[in-house]
C-alpha cells in the first residue's frame, strides 16, 4: 500500500471495516481507503460489493477506483466526498435546509437506485451514512455571487444482494430506523421496495433534521411505523398481517394519519413525497423510477443550484464508501 498510497489518516471504522484518508502518489489526488477487517481475500461482503461496483457505473454511485490485497485482507479505493447525510443533518444545528436542496438531494438517491434496481441488485443498507455529497462552487457571472451544486452518491455495497432468491437473505440488514416493515417483521423474499422505503425515511429526516421513526428495538420500530401509517393490514398488506400474528404482534387497530399532523414543519411538496414512497405493503410501494418522477414534478427541473448563504454542508471531512 505505502508504494502507491500515502495514509492522511484514518476517517472511520465499523464492525467490519476502516476507512483510511490517502494520497494517491502518482496523482496527488486523495482517495478513501476501505480496509476490509477480516483477514481472508475471498471475504463474502468484500467480494459482493466489489463484484456489484465494478459493474454499477453511475454519476449517482460511489466510484471504485482500485482494488488490491496485503496482508490476506482486502482493500477497496474510493473517490472522496465531503461528508455524508448523517453529517449534513448535524452541522445543520436546526437550521432547516431548503427544500431545493433536499429535493436535489432525494432526485440523486432515486437516480442511484434506480441504476442499482435496474441492475437487478438491491442496496439493502440505504441510510444517511451511506449516502455521500460534494459541493461544487459555481460562479454567477460578474455579480460576485456564486452557487453551490451538491453531487450525492449511494456508498458502502457490502450488504447488496441481488434478486436470485435461491441464495438466502441475511437476517441483519439495514439500521433499525430506516428498515421496511417488511423486514421488521421477518417476511422472506424482500427486495427493492425496502430501498426506497429508506429514501422515504431520509426525505423526513433531511427535512425535519431528526429520524421519522427512531425504534428503540424491532417492535418499537414497529409500533412507531404502525402509528403514522396504521395498522390495518388485513385489507391493505394480508401478508404483513400474517407475519405480525407469527412474531405475536398484536396493535391496537388504527387508521393512517395524514402526514401533515405528524410533521407539519415540512412543505406539502416534500410532505406528499414523503407520503407517496412510505406505502406499507411492498407490493403497492412506487419503485425508484415513480418517485423520480414525482420529484421531477415537485422541482420543476431547475433547481439544481442554491446560494452559498445557505449551502448545507460545513466541508472538512473526506468520506467514501464504508465510513
Amino acid at each position: 500500500m505505502e508504494s502507491k498510497y500515502k495514509t492522511i489518516k484514518e476517517i472511520g471504522e465499523g464492525a467490519f471495516s476502516s476507512v483510511i484518508l490517502a494520497l494517491n502518489i502518482d496523482n496527488g489526488e486523495k482517495v478513501a481507503i476501505k480496509k476490509m477487517k477480516k483477514r481472508r481475500w475471498k471475504d463474502t461482503a468484500a467480494q459482493a460489493e466489489i463484484s456489484a461496483l465494478q459493474k454499477l457505473h453511475h454519476e449517482n454511485i460511489i466510484r471504485l477506483l482500485d482494488v488490491f490485497r496485503e496482508d490476506y485482507r482486502s482493500f477497496l479505493v474510493f473517490e472522496c466526498m465531503d461528508c455524508d447525510l448523517n453529517e449534513l443533518v448535524v452541522s445543520r444545528q436546526g437550521r432547516h435546509l431548503p427544500d431545493t436542496v433536499i429535493l436535489d438531494i432525494t432526485y440523486q438517491m432515486l437516480n442511484g437506485l434506480d441504476f442499482i434496481h435496474r441492475n437487478g441488485l438491491f442496496h439493502r443498507d440505504i441510510k444517511p451514512e451511506n449516502v455521500l455529497i460534494r459541493r461544487h462552487i459555481m460562479p454567477n457571472g460578474d455579480n460576485g455571487n456564486s452557487s453551490i451544486i451538491v453531487e450525492a452518491k449511494i456508498a458502502d455495497f457490502g450488504l447488496v444482494h441481488d434478486l436470485d432468491f435461491s441464495r438466502p437473505l441475511t437476517d441483519y440488514i439495514s439500521t433499525r430506523w430506516y428498515r421496511a416493515p417488511e423486514v421488521l417483521l421477518n417476511c422472506p423474499n424482500y427486495s427493492m421496495p425496502i430501498d426506497v422505503w429508506a429514501v422515504g425515511t431520509i426525505i423526513a429526516e433531511l427535512a425535519t433534521l431528526h429520524p421519522l421513526f427512531p425504534g428503540q428495538n424491532q417492535i418499537d420500530q414497529l409500533r412507531r411505523i404502525f402509528e403514522v401509517l396504521g395498522t390495518n393490514t388485513t385489507g391493505s398488506w394480508y401478508e404483513g398481517a400474517v407475519y405480525a400474528r407469527k412474531l405475536g404482534i398484536a396493535f391496537i387497530p388504527s387508521r393512517r394519519k395524514p402526514l401533515h399532523t405528524v410533521i407539519p414543519e415540512v412543505s406539502g411538496a416534500l410532505t406528499q413525497l414523503i407520503d407517496y414512497l412510505l406505502v406499507l405493503n411492498p407490493a403497492n410501494r412506487p419503485t425508484a423510477q415513480d418517485g423520480l418522477a414525482l420529484v421531477q414534478i415537485a422541482r420543476h427541473a431547475d433547481v439544481w443550484a442554491y446560494s452559498n448563504t445557505d449551502a448545507g454542508t460545513s466541508g472538512g471531512n473526506n468520506k467514501a464508501a464504508g465510513c
